[in-house]
């Protein structure tokens, strides 16, 4: 039930109710109740219609201009004789008993509602004490005029002219004492619009002190009055303005008035014309007006809050439709609803119209059923033909559709929200044949593949339940400790039983990533097979719910890599005996050829033989060097080193006036910049420079010179450049060049190396924590890069 229902169905209580509170108003006992209620019943089938009418939130589209009834009851009332407090008190006891009335009946009243009803009964109150008042002057004039006309001879009848005149001003100071105490403010003008009086109230809601007010007009710039839009109110368009102009009532215009603080006031303006009885000119207007700000105010936070409603429906990424009933047409649509239905503007048209199939796809009986039970139906994954549907793929929706009540609890729309997924449909459906395609690649994987949760082995592929020499899981009671019993999990290095704790899917479901080699005894064939497993822990949320592993086979492996180890150990010890064993002799054949060329006297022939035995006992003196580096590095234990301050500039030149030594007739540049200071190994830093250099001169002209530059200028770190000109290396092999056993190009017998000089280079620098590198090119020559850190 609606309060205008209410005002019909609950008359006769409201009529009684207020009564009771009107009876002490009135001025005489013995009226009747036809004169008590007097036109109340109009008053109220008035208020109802302007109730029902009550359609847009903006109230004053309902109002009634004027009140016939309230013009009519102010005039009854002074004809009975009441008071003007009595007159201006039923208006607002008839508004509370109506708002009890609706409290005791359990009926709501909106908002909107309670707006209206006030405004009514405010106006209803203005037009009947102005009335009233007009009335009441009008007989006090006459009774005054007549009485000085037809007695004023009569000291007797002076003496009732001067009682009516006090009667008229005692009369003059209730209203005005009345008017004090409303809470509207209230303004008398005269024909011109003048202010002639205002009450407290307008002084205060305009901010203007009473005695300003007196005088002032509503087209009075000040006033800077506002329309609702922001846009200038003109003067002569003030409501009081046009209540003289049209000699019609002005009801509910608003208008926004700045006050001399500056804060704007926005007030719902009355303008009543006072009409002269004998049908004269106006005699002026009575204004009322109430302070809206705080309803201005809410009206535009909910108007925001409604425009932000429209622009999440507006913005949101679900689809969002709205569906009158019982018409079943599409009264809102948002973007993304449109989008889907390929920009069509379907408001207004019936679903059957915009939905093919409405129908066959069993869309019509999912409505009905909504309407009819109130109850909301969720669609999952519902397939749906839309108008831009390809013929036989239907599109898929997960959504609602919501009843929505009005306040009886009569379904009047549905709304149908939800989301397309289309895409997640067929994206699982693509998962579920890749999962069956994964199940079928698992099957044929050649290696033994195992699941497990915390509960035991959950699922093994057929190469892992072959290996177990059984036909499923449930054969093991799903239990790691069975599977790695029946298994006879043992280490590697040693052949004895692995611990249970070590196992690969133990380890794993504790949340590690292991890899380890093992032993296993495959069931199918009886042997022993060494297998490289690897296992992983599975997550969801971060959280350990599983494992997974994965074993293969890597028996062959395992025995070609010992015979593989074994060989190379062989190897090393060999060339580490050779290595060891060639020293000794050769350092006695470079003694006697150092002696013999000490000795005077020796011929040029034999000169020059004693000269190559040195170089070439030199020169095998370096290979069985680098043939030890090359064993030390080879077998893991490393170049050792001992590092000492050193000035990389002086172990540069001494590097170089020993190799000139040896390389008669051949000269190396020396260039240093900077500081060479830093902690390196000086015997191993000679020997890289010595073998970086025997290179350059082996492979330049002969003519030509080599060039050893130190750059010292970085702040942690040392450069040293050794450059020589002529053939370059061959690209191919510049990737390879610091292996062992590689040499850049081929040179003639006397200069023949085993190819390890460079890979100990490198093995050198980078046991000092640096880096070596090689640029070659025709134009440029080659240049070897030592980058060597301080220490």
């Amino acid at each position: 039930m609606r309060l205008a229902d209410l005002l019909n169905e609950q008359q006769h209580a409201i009529e009684e109710r207020w009564l009771e509170r009107v009876q002490p108003l009135a001025p005489r006992d013995g009226l009747t109740r036809e004169e008590l209620v007097d036109s109340l019943p109009l008053f109220l089938a008035e208020l109802s219609r302007a109730l029902r009418h009550l359609e847009d939130p903006s109230i004053t589209s309902a109002l009634p201009e004027s009140s016939p009834v309230a013009e009519a009851h102010g005039r009854q009332r002074h004809h009975l004789g009441y008071t003007t407090e009595s007159v201006a008190r039923e208006y607002p006891l008839l508004h509370e008993v109506v708002l009890l009335v609706a409290v005791a009946a359990g009926v709501p009243v909106s908002a909107w509602e309670g707006v209206l009803l006030a405004r009514c009964m405010g106006t209803a109150s203005a037009e009947a004490l102005a009335h009233f008042a007009s009335a009441t002057e009008q007989g006090l004039r006459h009774s005054v005029d007549r009485a000085r006309l037809e007695h004023a001879s009569s000291e007797e009848q002076l003496l009732r002219v001067r009682a009516a005149e006090q009667q008229a001003r005692e009369s003059e100071a209730r209203l005005r004492a009345i008017l004090a105490s409303l809470e509207e403010g209230v303004c008398l003008h005269d024909a011109q619009g003048t202010i002639l009086f205002a009450n407290a109230a307008a002084a205060r809601l305009t901010g203007v002190p009473f005695e300003q007010l007196q005088g002032r007009a509503p087209v009075d710039p000040d006033w800077r009055a506002v329309r609702e839009d922001g846009s200038d109110y003109p003067g002569d368009e003030h409501p009081i303005m046009r209540a003289l102009r049209t000699g019609r009532p002005v009801v509910g215009d608003v208008l926004g008035i700045r006050r001399p603080d500056g804060r704007l006031v926005w007030l719902s303006v009355n303008a009543q014309p006072l009409l002269s009885g004998d049908g004269g000119p106006l005699l002026g207007a009575v204004s009322s007006f109430a302070d809206i700000t705080e309803r201005k105010q809410a009206e535009a936070e909910a108007e925001a809050e409604r425009q932000r409603l429209r622009d999440i429906f507006e913005q949101a990424p679900v689809l969002i439709a709205i569906v009158d009933e019982p018409a079943r047409t599409f009264t809102f649509v948002n973007p993304a609803y449109r989008a889907l239905l390929g920009g069509l503007d379907v408001v207004g048209k019936p679903v059957r119209e915009v939905l093919p199939d409405y129908e066959e796809q069993g869309i019509r009986v999912l409505f009905d059923e909504v309407v009819a039970t109130g109850i909301p139906f969720v669609g999952r994954e519902v397939p749906i033909m839309l108008p831009n549907s390809p013929p036989g793929e239907p599109q898929f929706f997960d959504f609602v559709y919501q009843p929505v009540r009005d306040a009886q609890g009569r379904v009047y729309s549905v709304l149908a929200s939800g989301f397309e997924v289309t895409g997640l449909v067929r994206a699982r459906q693509q998962a579920e044949a890749l999962a069956a395609q994964r199940e079928a690649v698992l099957e044929a994987f050649p290696e033994p593949v195992y699941f497990a949760d915390f509960t035991g082995i959950t699922r093994a592929n057929a190469a892992g339940l072959s290996l177990l020499g059984v036909s499923s899981v449930e054969e093991l009671d799903r239990s790691i400790a069975v599977f790695h019993a029946r298994a006879q999990v043992r280490r590697v290095d040693t052949g004895e039983p692995l611990p249970l704790e070590d196992n690969l899917l133990t380890r794993a479901l504790q949340g590690q990533t292991a890899f380890l080699d093992y032993i296993v005894r495959d069931l199918s064939t009886g042997e022993d097979r060494v297998m490289h497993g690897s296992a992983a822990p599975v997550r969801v949320g971060g959280e350990v719910v599983g494992a997974v592993s994965i074993s293969t086979d890597i028996t062959e492996r395992t025995r070609a890599e010992r015979a593989l180890q074994e060989r190379a150990g062989f190897e090393r010890q060999l060339i580490g005996i050779v290595g060891h064993d060639l020293r000794q002799p050769l350092q006695t054949i470079a003694m006697a050829a150092a002696i013999l060329l000490r000795r005077p006297g020796l011929d040029e022939r034999a000169l020059v033989i004693v000269q190559r035995i040195t170089t070439a006992s030199a020169r095998m003196q370096r290979m069985l060097h680098d043939i030890l580096d090359f064993t030390r590095a080879r077998l893991g234990g490393g170049i050792p080193l001992e590092r000492v301050q050193t000035d990389m500039a002086q172990l540069a030149r001494e590097t170089v006036e020993e190799v000139e030594l040896v390389h008669a007739g051949r000269r190396v540049e020396v260039e240093v910049e900077g500081s060479g200071e830093g902690r390196w190994d000086v015997d191993r830093l000679r020997q890289v420079l010595d073998n970086l250099l025997t290179n350059a001169l082996a492979y330049s002209p002969a003519g030509s010179p080599v060039r050893l530059s130190v750059d010292g200028r970085a702040p942690d770190e040392v450069h040293v450049h050794v450059h020589n000109a002529g053939a370059p290396i061959r690209a191919d092999l510049l990737p390879v060049l610091f292996q062992p056993l590689t040499r850049g190009t081929a040179t003639g017998s006397a200069e023949r190396s085993v190819g390890l000089g460079l890979f100990i280079v490198r093995h050198l620098v980078e046991a000092h924590g640096g880096r070596v590198e090689v640029a070659s090119s025709e134009a440029e020559g080659t240049t070897f890069s030592v980058h060597l850190p301080r220490g």
